[in-house]
C-alpha cells in the first residue's frame, strides 16, 4: 500500500515538474497589465545609403524599438497542459525499472521543452521579421520625403528614385490631393477614396492583397490627369522618377515599368518626330505635328489606362485641358508598335471622327475642346499582347491654337 503511494506521490511531483518545466517560457510571457510579450532590442544607430547620395541615421528615435509578440492563448496552454499530463502518465507507468523511468524522464523532458522552443521561437522569429518591416517602412517615409522635399528646388532636373527594404507590401499609390481626383477608378480600394475625399494630408498609400496597410504624407507632389499613379513593388524595391517643379515635385513611371495604374501619355520628343513621320502618309504636315505639339504640351494632360474584357484589350484615353485652356481643333495620335499588333484593321472597335493606318496609326480629330474628353477603343483578342505592350505603347496629342480663357471651370 504505502508502495503505491510513493509511487503516485512519485507520479504527482514528476508530472508538476514536467509542466513547470515546459510551460515557463509561455506563462513568463503573462503580466496583468499587458496584452503582448516585449522583445526589447538595444537601441542603436544604423546608416542607409539613400536617394542622391544622402546618409539617413536611424535612431533610438522611432517608435519600434520594442518589437510586439502575442501573448499564447490560455487554450493554447490548456491543450498543451493536458499533452504534457497525457504524454508523462504513459511513459511513467509504461516504464517500473529506474533506469527505464530516467530513460523515459529524459525523452518526455526533451520532447515538451523542444516544442515550447520551437512553438515560442517561430513566434519570436516572425516578431522580429515584422518589426524589420516597420522599421524599413520608417526609413522609407523618411527617405522619400526627404527626396521630394530636395528635387522640388531643381527646376525641369529628373532624377530617379529607388528604395530597396519594403516587405510586406505588393502596390504604392501616389495621390495628388491638391487636384480634383478622379475616385471612381479607386474603388478596389475604399479606404483611400475615403481618404481623398477627407482632409486628411496623407498622399501615399501602401497596399497589400487589395487592402490599404498603410498611409502616410510625403511633401508636395505633382501628378498629372488622373492625379494618380500605381506602382508594382517588386522584391520590395519602388523605383520611380522624380522631376522638380519649384513648388512640388513630379511624380514619374520608368520606362512606364512596374505601373498597376493609368499611363501618363508623355512622349519624347524623338518619339513626337517617330510618330509624326508614320501621320505624314495621313496627309498631317510632319512639321506642323511637331510644333504643334510643343506648343500644346503644357496645357494638356492626357493618360491611357488599359483593362481586359474576355479576350479583348480595352483602351480608355483621357484628354484634360488645363485649367483655362482651351484646345481648338485637337487631334490625338495613337502608336501601336508593329511588333506587338501588326494590324489593327478588322479588330479594331471604336467611336468618333478617326482614321487608322496598319502600322497600326490611329488618329481621332475633335473640335474644340475645353472640358475632360475620353477617347474608347478595343481590340478584339488581343488582351494580352496589349498589355504586354503598354510600355511601349506611345501618343501624342496636340491642338492648332490653344487659347486662354478665364473661368473656365
Amino acid at each position: 500500500m504505502i508502495k503505491k503511494e510513493v509511487k503516485a506521490i512519485r507520479y504527482l511531483v514528476l508530472l508538476w515538474l514536467i509542466l513547470n518545466l515546459s510551460l515557463l517560457p509561455l506563462a513568463a510571457a503573462y503580466s496583468p497589465n499587458d496584452n503582448e510579450v516585449s522583445i526589447i532590442r538595444k537601441p542603436s544607430v544604423s546608416y542607409v545609403k539613400a536617394g542622391f547620395g544622402r546618409i539617413t541615421p536611424l535612431s533610438d528615435g522611432y517608435p519600434d524599438n520594442t518589437n510586439p509578440l502575442k501573448k499564447p492563448a490560455p487554450a493554447v496552454m490548456v491543450v498543451w497542459s493536458l499533452f504534457s499530463a497525457l504524454l508523462v502518465s504513459l511513459m511513467y507507468f509504461r516504464f517500473n525499472r529506474r533506469a527505464e523511468f530516467n530513460t523515459a524522464f529524459i525523452i518526455i523532458l526533451a520532447v515538451l521543452v523542444g516544442g515550447v522552443i520551437i512553438i515560442f521561437g517561430y513566434r519570436i522569429i516572425r516578431s522580429n521579421i515584422g518589426g524589420h518591416c516597420i522599421t524599413g517602412l520608417n526609413i522609407f517615409q523618411e527617405d522619400i520625403k526627404a527626396a521630394i522635399d530636395e528635387n522640388m528646388l531643381r527646376v525641369g532636373s529628373v532624377e530617379e528614385y529607388k528604395f530597396r527594404g519594403l516587405c510586406g507590401f505588393d502596390k504604392i499609390y501616389f495621390v495628388d490631393k491638391y487636384e480634383d481626383v478622379n475616385v471612381s477608378r479607386l474603388n478596389d480600394i475604399p479606404e483611400i477614396v475615403d481618404s481623398v475625399n477627407s482632409s486628411s494630408k496623407d498622399n501615399l498609400f501602401l497596399a497589400a492583397a487589395s487592402a490599404l496597410e498603410r498611409a502616410l504624407y510625403i511633401g508636395s507632389i505633382n501628378i498629372p490627369s488622373p492625379h494618380y499613379l500605381c506602382f508594382e513593388v517588386e522584391n520590395g524595391i519602388l523605383n520611380m522618377l522624380l522631376e522638380g517643379k519649384g513648388d512640388s515635385t513630379r511624380l514619374k513611371h520608368k520606362e512606364n515599368m512596374f505601373n498597376c495604374g493609368p499611363t501618363i501619355v508623355e512622349p519624347t520628343m524623338g518619339e513626337v518626330e517617330n510618330i509624326s513621320k508614320e501621320a505624314a502618309d495621313l496627309g498631317l504636315n510632319e512639321t506642323e505635328i511637331v510644333d504643334r505639339f510643343s506648343e500644346t504640351e503644357d496645357d494638356v494632360d492626357i493618360s491611357r489606362q488599359i483593362d481586359c474584357e474576355n479576350q479583348d484589350a480595352l483602351v480608355e484615353i483621357e484628354i484634360s485641358p488645363g485649367e483655362g485652356s482651351e484646345l481648338e481643333n485637337f487631334t490625338y495620335i495613337e502608336w501601336i508598335p508593329k511588333n506587338c499588333i501588326d494590324d489593327i484593321t478588322g479588330i479594331l472597335e471604336t467611336s468618333g471622327d478617326y482614321i487608322i493606318k496598319g502600322d497600326p496609326l490611329i488618329v481621332w480629330e475633335f473640335g474644340d475642346i475645353d472640358e475632360e474628353e475620353e477617347i474608347i477603343y478595343k481590340l478584339r483578342g488581343k488582351c494580352n499582347e496589349t498589355i504586354d505592350c503598354e510600355a511601349v505603347m506611345e501618343g501624342l496629342g496636340f491642338a492648332e491654337r490653344v487659347e486662354k480663357i478665364s473661368n473656365l471651370r
